[in-house]
């Protein structure tokens, strides 16, 4: 009865990662078309181009790197929910909370990006 228990509870909390995961990736596309829409912009508008592409450049890398890592870490919690049963560590753990981490600083950098270029672009926003 008692691992009956534990099996749901763990199944609970697998269900719970995969639908945070779920929900960073939809934030990761989000800020994908958030880019698309900055990077428009300032081919119009700015005027320090090259900083621009190099730094727009590096948070699309980033965010590409960390989509496929996002999408890594959904199948392997899809699987161990598929197929319960599976041996695993804590690496899942320690997974889950190192793509938290980046996920909040390209969040934190896409913010920093947009604001520092929409500023020196406001004449151009009216």
């Amino acid at each position: 009865m008692r691992t009956a228990i534990e099996e749901n509870e763990l199944k609970t909390e697998l269900q719970e990662l995969y639908l945070k995961n779920k929900q960073w990736i939809t934030d990761l596309a989000f800020l994908e078309s958030e880019l698309a829409f900055l990077k428009t912009f300032l081919k119009k508008n700015e005027t320090e181009k090259e900083e621009v592409y190099v730094r727009l450049s590096g948070s699309e890398t980033v965010l590409a790197k960390l989509k496929t890592d996002l999408l890594t870490y959904l199948h392997r919690i899809e699987n161990l929910i598929k197929y319960p049963g599976q041996l695993f560590d804590l690496s899942i753990i320690e997974t889950y909370a190192l793509l938290e981490i980046r996920s909040k600083e390209a969040l934190k950098l896409f913010r920093e990006l947009k604001t520092l270029y929409l500023a020196r672009n406001k004449k151009n926003l009216c």
